[in-house]
């Protein structure tokens, strides 16, 4: 048989058409798994500042309640029951992630102050981090 004949050119259009065809199916996956991959690295480091930002929070909350441990059941300067007149008590809600002012007869309201906003006016305040005042 000869190389040119149109039987040889059409069974080598033949099988190169198969591998061409085959070839152009894995550069389709391979630029599909780059994009995903792409997808993947944008999707880890979203998550990892989620965790440093969730790191850094429960740092600043850890020095918040290590600053306010010295004022947790003792009376708020300034603060009175309404009903009864005496000092309200601030105290540490665990459960609620909040801090409270009140009333040790518990007859009048009670004021609930979460902590993230407690911590967010903490920061607010000349010096950042200082200790409140009394």
């Amino acid at each position: 048989m000869r190389r040119d004949s149109k039987l040889v050119r059409g069974l080598v259009d033949w099988l190169l058409g198969g591998v061409s065809a085959r070839l152009d199916f894995l550069e389709q996956d391979v630029e599909s798994l780059q994009k995903d991959n792409k997808d993947l690295k944008q999707q880890v480091q979203s998550h990892q500042q989620q965790l440093q930002h969730h790191a850094r929070q429960m740092i600043a909350l850890r020095k918040m309640h290590a600053l306010l441990a010295g004022k947790v059941d003792r009376e708020f300067p300034g603060q009175r029951c309404e009903d009864c007149g005496s000092a309200m008590i601030f105290r540490r809600e665990a459960g609620r992630n909040a801090y409270s002012l009140k009333c040790p007869n518990e007859c009048g309201k009670t004021l609930i102050m979460p902590e993230t906003l407690l911590l967010n006016t903490l920061k607010q305040l000349p010096g950042g981090s200082s200790a409140p005042r009394t």
